[in-house]
């Protein structure tokens, strides 16, 4: 679900809305010799209230208490207020649990160069199943590639908060700790100000990445590697070409440039696409090693 608006009244009810059932833990039990009589086990699971379906990796203790919509709820105001400046747009998506991405205020989008211009998002993860704190990472949405980022390169891109009980009561401390995500958002335009002008080695850096076979490796595992590769540089030429800007000395590259084609190409084709929203694949795409590695290498630096 995607939904716009600058009252952030109506943006909560939407939340509420889309999230329309609480998750609720059952006790598991077990079969004996494969017959009808069951016997209690000391294992318990959560499932949704409405479908019944199972969520989480696993079972969980006995003192584990599933948190509640409105827990949630109360997440996504403490970041539209600790950030500021209010907020246009929301999706939400349940995996195992509930996800929300936030789009801040258009004030603070940012143009890198060219026609590259980047937007903040906030991503609230409040997992279930034995997850022990919710937390709100600091990202950027790329309109030149249509790719979500997060980031793990500085500790102002994300806020951990400890799974406890009574959320809504500490709404007020909630707001004090995702204040700390606009001096985020300022640390991370710097850190692509400082990419942006930066020269990398396209083949180094991407060896790095993705190591080269040795030459024990199989015929598939080499065509692989230059396959990825090429569709890694055409990537980042047709960015380039859309984008009106960026080096043009063969081989070299701007570490922005370089890390949105690998952070892409993990995005729009190496995940499949299926079962998973658009915003799990995203996720799923900014913890892969390759991304993580590309961060370190160009934007870490």
């Amino acid at each position: 679900m995607i939904y716009q608006s600058e009252n952030l009244s109506d943006v909560l009810n939407q939340v509420r809305n889309e999230f329309n059932f609480e998750v609720v833990k059952r006790p598991l039990v077990g079969s004996l010799n494969e017959g009808s009589e069951t016997v209690p086990t000391d294992w318990f699971a959560c499932f949704r209230d409405d479908t019944f379906e199972p969520v989480g990796p696993g079972s969980v203790k006995d003192g584990y208490v599933p948190h509640t919509t409105e827990d949630v709820v109360t997440l996504v105001e403490a970041a539209i207020d600790g950030f500021g400046k209010g907020v246009t747009e929301v999706k939400t998506d349940f995996d195992n649990g509930h996800c929300v991405l936030i789009t801040p205020s258009s004030e603070y989008q940012r143009k890198v160069s060219g026609k590259d211009i980047v937007f903040p998002r906030l991503l609230i993860q409040a997992g279930l199943g034995g997850s022990s704190s919710f937390r709100c990472t600091l990202g950027l949405y790329r309109s030149l590639c249509a790719n979500l980022e997060l980031f793990k390169t500085h500790k102002s891109f994300s806020v951990s908060i400890r799974h406890t009980r009574h959320l809504p009561n500490r709404i007020d401390d909630l707001r004090a700790s995702f204040a700390g995500l606009q001096e985020g958002w300022v640390n991370l335009e710097g850190v692509i100000d400082r990419a942006n002008q930066r020269e990398v080695e396209i083949a180094d850096i991407l060896n790095k990445i993705y190591p080269q076979p040795t030459e024990q490796a199989s015929q598939r595992s080499v065509t692989i590697h230059r396959d990825r590769t090429r569709d890694i540089v055409n990537r980042l030429f047709q960015e380039r070409n859309r984008g009106g800007y960026g080096l043009t000395e063969q081989g070299k590259a701007t570490a922005w440039e370089l890390f949105n084609a690998v952070q892409g190409y993990q995005l729009h084709d190496a995940i499949q696409r299926g079962k998973r929203s658009d915003l799990q694949r995203a996720i799923l795409a900014n913890n892969t090693p390759a991304v993580r590695k590309a961060e370190e290498l160009l934007l870490a630096a």
